[in-house]
């Protein structure tokens, strides 16, 4: 009796384990989820080698901008280029940039295109151009784009040859012929700014700054402008 009792409560257990284990797919099925996988490997190691390449090239370009400022005396700046470099070197700055594109397509999901997000960030007030304490206004608005070209780019004019071009939902390009600048700001939506390479900084102004004028000149090299409160 004792051993038949046994006997039963071991076949129960077996049943229940076999009930509790997840159903075995089909053949077609787990092909297809192992095709799956194998194409994903393949994505994320291409990406990986993208990447790498891309931090190689921006290292040098943050180390040749660190190099110029040092060279110009400009110790401000070339300590902020190198903290950046640092960051970039430690693999920070590629988790960070990889986290706020994923943000921008957890939130805008296939409604919209990501620099849609930046567009709208940069329209919400005043911002500030920051070059190493020398301080501008900026508004951007009057954005345009070309009709019909889905690759087409927003746009922007803030001065008087001073041209913004939207990249992506943290990219953007601060150009200006005059100056012989082109250089890309990359928005950190932690702190609301943007930064470029040479240190230069976009930000919103704080409540008590005396913000200077609009940009309104780049013929003598410089941005000028009589300051004012806000």
């Amino acid at each position: 009796m004792l051993r038949l009792a046994l006997a039963l409560c071991l076949s129960s257990a077996t049943l229940l384990v076999a009930g509790d284990a997840e159903p075995k797919l089909p053949p077609a099925a787990t092909a297809a989820v192992d095709a799956l996988q194998r194409d994903i490997a393949k994505e994320y190691t291409s990406y990986r080698s993208a990447v790498q390449k891309s931090s190689e090239r921006t290292a040098k370009e943050l180390q040749r901008a660190m190099t110029d400022a040092t060279k110009k005396g400009d110790l401000d700046t070339a300590t902020a280029v190198k903290a950046v470099l640092e960051e970039l070197n430690a693999g920070k700055l590629q988790e960070r940039l990889e986290s706020v594109e994923r943000r921008d397509i957890d939130l805008l999901g296939a409604a919209a295109p990501p620099e849609d997000v930046l567009k709208a960030a940069l329209g919400k007030g005043d911002w500030i151009l920051d070059r190493s304490g020398v301080r501008n206004l900026l508004r951007f608005d009057r954005w345009t784009k070309a009709e019909g070209d889905p690759s087409a780019h927003w746009t922007c004019t803030v001065a008087p040859d001073v041209a913004i071009t939207l990249l992506s939902g943290i990219r953007m390009t601060f150009a200006s012929p005059t100056l012989a600048i082109d250089t890309e700001f990359v928005c950190d939506m932690k702190s609301d700014k943007l930064t470029a390479p040479n240190g230069w900084i976009i930000r919103h102004p704080t409540a008590s700054e005396n913000l200077p004028a609009t940009l309104d000149s780049a013929a003598d090299g410089r941005f000028r402008g009589a300051g004012r409160r806000r």
